[in-house]
C-alpha cells in the first residue's frame, strides 16, 4: 500500500489550485482545443456552452476545466452530435457521450487496428501522461529526449513520440538522434505552442510534427500512413481550366463597366485557389511525408477553382462579358 504523506498531499493540492488558477486568452483556448475563435464565439453566444470569466480589460478567458469541455463538445460535434444537443450537457455526461461515441467506432471501424501492427512506441515528455500510448505497444517512456537516448539504447522500436508544450524546448539534432538509437523507422512530434518555421525545420529533418489537439483517431491514422507501405496512387480526377490568365484579366476589368463588382471578386477567388493548386502540388513533390495530403489539398482547390470558374463564365454571360478564351 503506497502511503501519501501529508506534506505530499499539500504539495499535490497546491499544484491541482494553481493549475486552476490559469487562464487562457481566446486565442490560446482556441489554439488548444482546435476550435476556430469565430466558432468559439457563436457557440458561446447562441448556446452557452461555456461561461468564461472576463479579465478587467474585457478579455474571455478560459480555464483549464473550460478547455477540457470544450474539446469534448468538439469531439461529440466531429462525431455528428448537433452543437445544440451538448451544448448545455453537463461534463460528465459529455464524458459518458464520447465514449459511447468511441465504443461505436471502435464496433463498426472496419479498419486494421494499429495494435495489431505490431507498432513498437517509445514516449518522451507529456506524451504518456497525455495517453498517447493507447492502440500502441509501449517500449519505454521518459520524460525528456536526453534521458531517453541514455535509457532506451537498441531498444528496437518503431516510433517515437515527443509532446511538448512548446517547440522552443526541442532540439531537432537530439530527437534524430534518438530515433537513430532506438532504431525507429519515424519521429512524431506533437506541440502546442511553435513557429511555423521550426515546423518547417522538423519536418525538413524528416520528422512528422502535429499539433497536440490531435486525437486518437488522428494520431493513429497519422502513424499508419507515415509507415505503412505506400499504395499505388489512384488516378486523380483532372480539373482542366477553363479560363486561362488572359480570360481572367479581361473580365476583372470588364466588370468596372458594370454596377456588378461580383466578377472581379470571383476572378480573385479562381486566382487565389490556381495559386494555391500549384503550391500544394510542389509541397507534394518536395516531403514524401506530406504527399498524399497535399494531393488532396490540391484536389479540394481544384474542384472549388472549377465550380467558381463555371459560376464565373454563367456570370459573365448573363452580363454580356467578354469570354476570349473559354476552354
Amino acid at each position: 500500500m503506497n502511503y501519501i504523506s501529508q506534506a505530499e498531499q499539500n504539495t499535490l493540492a497546491a499544484q491541482s489550485r494553481a493549475e486552476s488558477a490559469v487562464r487562457y486568452p481566446i486565442g490560446v483556448a482556441a489554439r488548444l482545443t482546435g476550435i476556430q475563435v469565430e466558432t468559439l464565439r457563436v457557440w458561446e453566444r447562441r448556446y452557452s456552452v461555456i461561461g468564461p470569466q472576463v479579465s478587467a480589460t474585457g478579455r474571455r478567458m478560459y480555464s483549464s476545466a473550460d478547455l477540457e469541455r470544450l474539446r469534448l463538445i468538439k469531439q461529440l460535434v466531429d462525431a455528428g452530435h448537433p452543437i445544440g444537443s451538448v451544448a448545455t450537457v453537463p461534463t460528465d455526461k459529455l464524458l459518458e457521450l464520447r465514449a459511447a461515441v468511441a465504443g461505436a467506432a471502435v464496433a463498426h471501424n472496419t479498419e486494421e487496428p494499429v495494435a495489431t501492427l505490431g507498432l513498437r512506441a517509445v514516449l518522451v515528455g507529456e506524451a504518456q501522461r497525455a495517453g498517447r500510448g493507447r492502440g500502441l505497444s509501449v517500449a519505454g517512456s521518459a520524460p525528456d529526449i536526453e534521458r531517453a537516448i541514455e535509457q532506451f539504447r537498441n531498444l528496437n522500436a518503431d516510433l517515437v513520440i515527443v509532446e511538448m508544450p512548446s517547440l522552443l524546448d526541442l532540439d531537432i539534432e537530439e530527437l534524430g538522434m534518438l530515433k537513430s538509437t532506438v532504431g525507429a523507422r519515424l519521429a512524431v512530434v506533437l506541440y502546442r505552442f511553435g513557429a511555423s518555421s521550426t515546423v518547417r525545420r522538423i519536418r525538413k529533418a524528416g520528422h512528422v510534427v502535429a499539433h497536440a489537439a490531435l486525437d486518437d483517431f488522428g494520431l493513429s491514422t497519422l502513424c499508419k500512413s507515415a509507415l505503412l507501405p505506400a499504395a499505388a496512387p489512384a488516378a486523380m480526377p483532372r480539373h482542366e481550366r477553363k479560363l486561362d490568365n488572359a480570360s481572367l484579366e479581361a473580365l476583372a476589368h470588364a466588370s468596372s463597366s458594370i454596377e456588378c463588382e461580383c466578377p472581379k471578386h470571383l476572378v480573385d477567388l479562381v486566382r487565389s485557389l490556381t495559386s494555391f493548386e500549384t503550391y500544394s502540388e510542389q509541397c507534394s513533390v518536395r516531403s514524401e511525408a506530406d504527399a498524399l495530403l497535399h494531393q488532396d489539398l490540391q484536389q479540394t482547390a481544384a474542384r472549388a477553382r472549377s465550380m467558381l470558374e463555371q459560376a464565373l463564365i454563367r456570370l459573365a454571360m448573363l452580363e454580356g462579358l467578354p469570354l476570349p478564351s473559354t476552354r
